[in-house]
């Protein structure tokens, strides 16, 4: 007779609080390791990272904000041959407006010049 295990756990409990730090650490250290690489990328690759970047946590963003502002510009320029990538840039420029204002409004000299090529 073979025991079993219990099947996992299907509630998504938080870390406590030193995994969590260390969890936050690790993927604040990944994004900023691709917000890095994703200047060599190429087509659906550099697509892929900056989809990711652009859903990167506010507490990551704010930490480099002069980088995210660029990254988004450069979203919003590959967003014309990739329109659901314009669409999540413009999402997550609203969002950052709303959320963290002034953060973000002393970059927006490096993003806004990106809507001239929708006009």
């Amino acid at each position: 007779h073979l025991s079993r295990a219990p099947p996992p756990s299907t509630s998504r409990e938080m870390p406590a609080g030193a995994e969590r730090k260390a969890l936050a650490s690790q993927l604040d250290a990944y994004l900023a390791d691709v917000l890095v690489r994703a200047r060599i990328f190429k087509d659906e690759l550099l697509a892929a990272a900056m989809e990711l970047l652009l859903a990167a946590p506010q507490a990551t963003v704010r930490r480099r904000m002069a980088s995210y502002a660029r990254l988004l510009r450069q979203a919003l320029d590959a967003g014309l041959s990739y329109p659901s990538l314009a669409t999540s840039a413009i999402d997550t420029l609203e969002t950052w407006i709303e959320t963290m204002p002034d953060e973000v409004t002393p970059h927006l000299d490096v993003v806004f010049p990106a809507f001239n090529a929708y006009l």
